[in-house]
């Protein structure tokens, strides 16, 4: 059997991608763009690991929508965007690497992001 170069995956990331989407389809005042902003950074400290690039780039050009020179500055869009991406990770079957790329493959398209780890 071949040895896979992709990437391990860590659950710590799976546990990252609900923690922040159960924040962003929970009922409440809190904004999207906050909620991310707070959350995304924990990504970082798992970039050695497979998805949490891909996971930090969908929710900071999630963000983007907001906050981007020249982007459309909208807290409607993001709100919009953030829960859909949100609402979606949370069907996603986390044993399987096949669930969780078509997730990031529709994301990256959803978001002009490129397909890489």
């Amino acid at each position: 059997m071949a040895e896979s170069l992709a990437p391990p995956f860590d659950q710590r990331v799976a546990h990252q991608m609900t923690s922040i989407s159960s924040l962003l389809v929970a009922p409440g005042q809190h904004r999207a763009y906050d909620i991310i902003l707070e959350e995304v950074n924990a990504f970082v400290d798992l970039f050695d690991f497979a998805y949490a690039a891909r996971a930090y780039r969908v929710w900071t050009a999630i963000t983007d929508l907001v906050s981007a020179p020249g982007g459309p500055g909208s807290d409607e869009l993001c709100e919009l965007v953030a829960r859909e991406a949100a609402t979606d990770w949370l069907v996603v079957d986390v044993c399987s690497r096949e669930s969780i790329d078509a997730y990031f493959d529709r994301w990256a398209v959803r978001t002009g992001l490129t397909n890489e780890n």
